[in-house]
């Protein structure tokens, strides 16, 4: 099985998502299937893009077994909003550019739909390929509780980008039970939502004696 994994972070950017995600490749390719990635290139958390990954729109190369696309942005001071947009933006649509000579199975597409809707739909209702759409903060919510989304229209914006996302996946992942409430709210069949808790490398890290 060829799968498509859409995600705006991957190794080795930081945060808790990029290195899940590096791992869930890896872990696919082992017992045979094929893996690409469309990811973009380190910028996260910083909202800064290293030197040697300017100057052009995409990098490819294979890591671990695994195909990995990655695509170029600009780099912006992250508590600027209007900069950060700009970000989720160039990501969206070089992503979904990246998208297009691509014949997957199946894709993973990791949310939010601020930062993956264009892609996303591409595969699915262009290329009409089945999706898991992993839900990793509930939006709007989480801007509004946080106070970055104040103005009416950009919740309600924000709102119908992942309600399209939602309603259209083959399977809505979340990681936690407390984001079922959330999603239901934004018209989510109860039947369509998936608990998958987010993994870790067990040789890693194991319990130790207190």
């Amino acid at each position: 099985m060829h799968v498509l994994i859409v995600t705006p972070n991957f190794g080795p950017d930081l945060g808790p998502s990029a290195p899940l995600f590096s791992m869930l490749s890896i872990g696919l390719v082992q017992p045979g299937h094929k893996v690409t990635v469309i990811t973009a290139v380190p910028h996260y958390p910083s909202g800064q893009v290293p030197a040697k990954f300017r100057g052009k729109w995409m990098w490819r190369s294979t890591e671990s077994g695994v195909e990995v696309i990655r695509v170029g942005l600009p780099s912006v001071k992250r508590e600027n909003l209007a900069q950060r947009l700009l970000q989720f933006m160039c990501y969206q649509l070089l992503a979904t550019f990246a998208c297009l000579g691509q014949q997957c199975d199946a894709a993973l597409v990791a949310g939010p739909a601020l930062q993956v809707w264009l892609p996303f739909t591409w595969i699915v209702i262009f290329q009409r390929k089945p999706a898991i759409f992993s839900v990793h903060d509930v939006y709007p919510d989480v801007g509004i509780k946080l106070g970055i989304f104040k103005h009416k229209l950009v919740i309600s914006t924000v709102a119908a980008l992942e309600r399209f996302c939602l309603i259209h996946a083959t399977t809505v992942r979340i990681l936690s039970n407390s984001f079922k409430s959330g999603l239901l709210n934004l018209g989510v069949p109860e039947n369509k939502i998936t608990l998958v808790y987010d993994w870790v490398d067990t040789q890693l890290i194991q319990p130790l004696p207190h």
